[in-house]
């Protein structure tokens, strides 16, 4: 890509899924051409939906996923949204 081309601005909802809102976000975004995802270290106890869950299992696998989770967000996106309850 040229320096002068322009790019989708790069949007990260993370870490939680704050009563379904970010995901909601997420996908009004992408209606207007941003690119945009959500993001959940582990499912919501209500289903709420997500992009991408980063882990299903215990305490442990939890703490790296959130680990890795700040490396890939501060290395891949412009903007990163964080939702928590």
């Amino acid at each position: 890509m040229q320096s002068n081309e322009l790019r989708p601005l790069k949007i990260l909802h993370c870490p939680e899924l704050v009563g379904g809102n970010p995901y909601s976000l997420a996908k009004a975004e992408r209606a207007i051409g941003l690119a945009s995802w959500c993001l959940a270290l582990r499912p919501h106890p209500f289903g709420y939906p997500a992009d991408e869950i980063l882990s299903s299992g215990g305490q442990i696998a939890t703490q790296i996923a959130r680990w890795r989770l700040l490396a890939r967000a501060l290395g891949d996106y412009d903007v990163i949204h964080f939702n928590f309850g």
